[in-house]
């Protein structure tokens, strides 16, 4: 899997993101004109939005979408290799997906020209953070006795509710 990079190292990043799949193949990803534009043809995705960033978080929540995103990304350098499209999804488990979806994002930035890339990194790390936090109260929220209290309550209602119903039900 991929190895943690610095800050620094992310923004003087040389060489395109790269991306392991669940059967060992890595995959380079280098956004280019060329490529976005046929992204954009073939999955509506456009990469070259002028917020491509919030494209990019977008597929995060849409598998299906991601994984077409992500074969466009690879398929010349996957059919040289011999691997088609169906060989290749077969490879993408949870852990490639969100592997293929950071480096999404990091060729989006690698994209970026470098005088603008620190501001848009930074701001793709605050939405990241974001995320991370709401996912955090969430998980607090659920594992909240006060929590477990409401849920048995709920549950105390929808027995008395369902008796209620099927006592009237058979009476009638």
């Amino acid at each position: 899997m991929s190895q943690e990079k610095t800050q620094e190292e992310l923004q003087q990043r040389t060489t395109p993101p790269t991306f392991e799949d669940s059967k060992g193949n890595v995959w380079t990803l280098n956004l280019t004109v060329g490529l976005a534009e046929k992204i954009v043809e073939r999955t509506q995705v456009d990469l070259l939005d002028e917020n491509p960033m919030a494209v990019v978080l977008d597929l995060i929540y849409d598998y299906r979408m991601l994984t077409k995103v992500l074969w466009e990304f690879v398929e010349v350098r996957a059919t040289e290799l011999g691997i088609d499209r169906g060989q290749f999804i077969e490879g993408l488990d949870s852990d490639a997906l969100s592997e293929g979806w950071s480096a999404i994002s990091e060729a989006v930035i690698f994209f970026t020209p470098p005088h603008a890339r620190a501001g848009i990194r930074a701001t793709w790390e605050k939405q990241m953070e974001a995320m991370e936090r709401g996912t955090q109260a969430l998980v607090d929220q659920v594992k909240n006795p006060h929590t477990d209290r409401q849920i048995e309550r709920a549950m105390e209602k929808m027995k008395k509710d369902l008796q209620g119903h099927l006592e009237k039900s058979v009476s009638d």
